[in-house]
């Protein structure tokens, strides 16, 4: 069975996404890495990691939002619960960015670990709170 990471976040170079999920392929070997990541539209580092499970050969599975029906805000959290519920995922790689904020204490609360990842981006104090807790893995 596979080791399902959920990414998330917003603008992340393409060394650090590659650099995070590397390590992280590297540390449940020989079990395989899945992602989970939100469709479209949803910052770079969702992008970032369909291109790495494209050259690791690592399975994708793409949460899209629900636009038509729910507002924009409403969507996107009904995706998220929608990520961490269908998608099962192991661990929460969050680069830290736009909407990644929600979807962290939801992950937490659901017992799902969070790792936090630093980028260029200002942090938030919600955020900023979550990063002070131990990291996962």
């Amino acid at each position: 069975m596979a080791y399902r990471v959920l990414v998330c976040g917003g603008r992340a170079p393409r060394e650090l996404v590659d650099r995070e999920l590397d390590r992280i392929a590297g540390r449940v070997a020989p079990r395989p890495v899945a992602l989970v990541v939100p469709a479209a539209k949803s910052g770079d580092a969702p992008r970032r990691a369909e291109a790495w499970a494209g050259r690791a050969g690592a399975d994708v599975e793409v949460y899209a939002t629900d636009y038509p029906r729910l507002s924009r805000s409403a969507a996107a959290v009904d995706r998220a619960v929608r990520m961490l519920r269908e998608g099962k995922p192991d661990l929460v790689l969050a680069f830290v960015g736009l909407g990644s904020t929600d979807l962290t204490e939801r992950a937490q609360r659901m017992g799902v670990p969070v790792r936090i990842v630093p980028t260029a981006q200002p942090v938030g104090p919600r955020l900023a709170a979550l990063r002070r807790r131990r990291p996962a893995v």
